[in-house]
């Protein structure tokens, strides 16, 4: 439950880090209610609670059991009815039933966990998962000309969370990089870009203004961000 509760009662940097997730998937006009929509490595839910009642549904998926429980928990206490959950470690074969059967696929934060050597599976499994027509979102931490690489060495210098460089972040992706990953996978590439550069520090002068300043950055800031957006369609 640690994203949720971060995006909750997180402190105003780190809450405005996950905000800027869910402000880009709306300034990109990403999902509608004819959509269906799975949110693939969802964690604790924060795109599955924010987007239900705009989409037509939407099931959120992650290789972890407790992160399942807890949003099944939620949607049920919550009592939102076109949403669920299901364990899925995205690198196994995909199932039948998720075959063809989504319109969107939100992958927050989840590619750079991978081994370069799995990358691949990972983006022809997404694939199967979408129908013809279907489009992907990837958003994944910058190396490429952004300040993500200091970010990272001071998370991990003052243990802020658990070591991510070389650890949990086995990828390094640069724009250019993970466009070509996605092109090698059948993808056509319909927008791209990069966010989160000064949104997340101008939270310290309210929420209204950083959502502000995020607008501004995904629209207009090609290179800098720490954080990487792609959209793709199958």
């Amino acid at each position: 439950d640690y994203q949720y509760y971060a995006l909750q009662k997180g402190k105003c940097f780190q809450k405005q880090w996950h905000r800027n997730r869910l402000i880009l998937i709306e300034e990109l006009h990403f999902l509608n209610l004819r959509a269906a929509v799975a949110d693939i490595g969802c964690g604790s839910g924060n795109v599955v609670f924010a987007f239900a009642g705009k989409v037509k549904s939407i099931v959120g998926f992650d290789y972890n059991t407790e992160s399942v429980e807890f949003l099944l928990s939620k949607i049920k206490s919550d009592g939102i009815i076109n949403s669920d959950a299901s364990t899925l470690d995205i690198l196994d074969a995909v199932p039948e039933l998720y075959r063809n059967k989504f319109d969107k696929i939100i992958f927050n934060e989840v590619i750079e966990h991978f081994d370069k050597s799995e990358v691949e599976t990972v983006l022809s499994n997404l694939s199967k998962m979408l129908k013809t027509g279907g489009e992907i979102l990837i958003t994944t931490p910058n190396y490429g000309i952004s300040p993500w690489t200091l970010i990272e060495l001071l998370i991990d210098k003052f243990k802020m969370f658990p070591a991510l460089l070389g650890e949990q972040h086995r990828v390094k992706f640069t724009l250019a990089g993970l466009e070509s990953y996605c092109k090698s996978a059948g993808f056509f590439i319909k927008r791209k870009g990069t966010f989160s550069l000064l949104s997340v520090l101008l939270a310290v002068f309210g929420a209204k203004f950083a959502e502000y300043i995020v607008k501004v950055e995904v629209n207009h800031l090609k290179y800098f961000g720490p954080q990487i957006f792609l959209v793709a369609r199958k």
